[in-house]
């Protein structure tokens, strides 16, 4: 489902248009709904950041590396876990999409 935002269509599914990236998401992360945003925002981003683009909820070592390359393309330091820096880079650019089309 699309959800019109500001005159254009809202790419996500697991995204809800007022969702933001809360929690310290690393390796093992049990939060199956966090991690499926993060994936659908890394899918999003393209195949240079997240090649597999699968969303499974599991936090596993293709979710690592997509973190990684995410960081790399931010400037941020790359750890794979989706920490402080990472999640103010993903919430700016969710809000660009919301507030710009």
């Amino acid at each position: 489902c699309n959800v019109s935002v500001v005159g254009s269509i809202w790419p996500f599914t697991f995204i809800s248009r007022d969702y933001q990236f809360v929690d310290l998401l690393s390796v093992g992360s049990t939060k199956v709904t966090d991690v499926r945003a993060l994936q659908e925002f890394l899918a999003w981003k393209g195949p240079t950041i997240y090649q597999d683009g699968r969303i499974t909820g599991n936090f596993g070592s293709l979710t690592e590396v997509a973190v990684k390359r995410y960081q790399l393309s931010k400037g941020i330091q790359q750890t794979g876990e989706v920490g402080p820096l990472t999640r103010a880079a993903m919430s700016a650019e969710l809000e660009s999409l919301r507030y710009n089309g």
